[in-house]
């Protein structure tokens, strides 16, 4: 792969003149009145891109975006290979169930480690962060697959005892039931030859013994179906109980349903009273409205006729004034003005009497 070099961009100066500093290595001091040129556009550019007059890039660069950090899952891997190496097992387990997905993590990252191996310095705080998460995380999931292998111990050697146990009693079963088998044996052998003798009593004996086992078999039958039928009942009891339970609590439910449409109807009945109460108080202040509407309307009549009188009698006054005798119209006038205001304002005619 062809390698490129980048040209990290500077900060261009806030004026055409450079400041006059000291830098180590170099002269003390640098005029200030001499004007320093400014580096030229291309030197902004990457190497690796070619710009024409106009700035316009003819051929993209190929140095990449991404910063890998070389040989850095190699070292990672040692320095944990270090700290396991002075673990004791249960700690370091985790190496052999973890291995693959290790390998699969760090496969894509060897990978990037090639292609990018350009870039030694650049974003590698970031990965060895990322790193040290991921390795935190497999200590963690360690410590749990060590513990579950604890438990899983713990289960096997619990297991382990119990089996024992039953595998003493299995052969102590056994060699009873052989003992039984043997002596069962001996004395079918001894039931033969007394029969092959043809003994009365004992042939009575053995039928007896016979009965017995028939009756001893239809006790057992019958206690199993005795036991069966226990069990039926004891469900059907429980499936009553259950269903009686159900049955008060849909009573409980039909109750408090019926009481509170009981409620609801009383309520109903109080706000269908309160509702004509309030209808017909309504009613009476509608109308009283109207009446004092129409009150209203007539005293604005008289209001209007009033202010009418007296604007005829303040002109006839004026009249007057000028030179005219117009006595008689005036008092006339003044008659119907008093008219109109006594119409007009009852209230202050009466408090004018009082």
């Amino acid at each position: 792969m062809a390698k490129t070099s980048k040209i990290v961009p500077q900060k261009e100066a806030s004026s055409t003149s450079w400041p006059a500093t000291e830098v180590k290595g170099t002269a003390p001091s640098v005029a200030v009145d001499e004007p320093v040129p400014e580096p030229p556009l291309k030197m902004f550019i990457p190497g690796g891109c070619s710009v024409n007059d106009d700035f316009k890039v003819e051929k993209p660069s190929s140095v990449h975006a991404i910063a890998r950090v070389p040989n850095d899952v190699p070292r990672l891997k040692e320095w944990v290979e270090g700290i396991v190496s002075h673990m004791p097992y249960s700690k370091h387990s985790w190496r052999k169930l973890s291995n693959s997905r290790w390998e699969a993590r760090s496969h894509g990252r060897r990978e990037e480690k090639e292609e990018g191996s350009e870039f030694p310095e650049l974003g590698e705080k970031e990965n060895k962060e990322k790193y040290r998460d991921e390795l935190i995380q497999l200590e963690v999931e360690a410590k749990e697959l060590a513990e579950k292998r604890d438990t899983y111990k713990r289960l096997c050697e619990q297991r382990e005892r119990e089996a024992k146990g039953l595998r003493t009693e299995l052969d102590a079963a056994r060699k009873e039931h052989a003992d039984q088998v043997k002596i069962f044996e001996v004395i079918d052998d001894e039931l033969d030859t007394v029969t092959n003798g043809q003994n009365p009593q004992v042939k009575q004996k053995i039928d007896r013994i016979d009965e017995l086992r028939a009756e001893m078999d239809a006790i057992k039958t019958a206690r199993e179906q005795l036991v069966s039928v226990e069990a039926q009942l004891r469900a059907t009891r429980e499936k009553a109980e259950a269903r009686s339970q159900k049955i008060k609590e849909l009573q409980s439910q039909l109750s408090s349903a019926v009481a509170d449409r009981e409620t609801l109807a009383k309520e109903l009945k109080a706000a269908k009273s309160v509702a004509e109460i309030t209808k017909a108080d309504v009613d009476e202040m509608v109308a009283q409205y109207r009446a004092d509407a129409e009150a209203a309307q007539d005293r604005l009549k008289d209001v209007v006729q009033y202010v009418k009188w007296q604007s005829r009698k303040e002109a006839l006054e004026e009249v007057h004034a000028r030179g005219f005798e117009l006595s008689a119209e005036i008092e006339s006038i003044k008659g119907l003005e008093a008219e109109a205001k006594k119409l007009a304002y009852p209230e202050d005619e009466g408090d004018s009497e009082g």
